[in-house]
């Protein structure tokens, strides 16, 4: 996994630093690095958070090492597309994040201040409808 090196000398760790900051052995570093073994599942993900990369761009599935949830994603709305500001992407991670009865929960709480004006940014915003 040379993209392990990559990601590393980017941020301009050696392989003594990141092996302490993972709590691994240098060695072991060295053999994910070289492709001699790879890393298990909790140590890959630890990699990727540490490096801030995406576990695709290890993979070398794609070449851009941003992650996915750091990642300016356009949204399709009534054929207009538009990009997420940092709050709104917590709040969307955040939802995601929910089992079924938080998602109802969070819907119902917005759909209730969609019906005050004082709470709308614009009031050509329809009421939403939660069933």
């Amino acid at each position: 996994m040379d993209r392990i090196r990559e990601a590393r000398e980017r941020l301009g760790l050696n392989q003594k630093e990141l092996s302490e900051i993972l709590a691994i052995s240098r060695p072991n570093l060295s053999r994910y690095e070289n492709g001699e073994r790879e890393p298990d599942r909790k140590t890959l993900l630890k990699i990727s958070k540490v490096l801030n990369c995406s576990i695709d761009y290890l993979f070398e599935n794609i070449d851009d090492p941003t992650p996915a949830n750091e990642k300016k994603a356009p949204i399709q709305d009534e054929g207009l597309k538009f990009i997420l500001e940092p709050d709104e992407e917590e709040l969307l991670r955040a939802y995601r994040s929910l089992n079924d009865e938080g998602k109802e929960h969070i819907l119902k709480t917005s759909a209730m201040a969609m019906k005050y004006d004082e709470y709308k940014k614009d009031n050509s915003i329809p009421d939403l409808e939660i069933g």
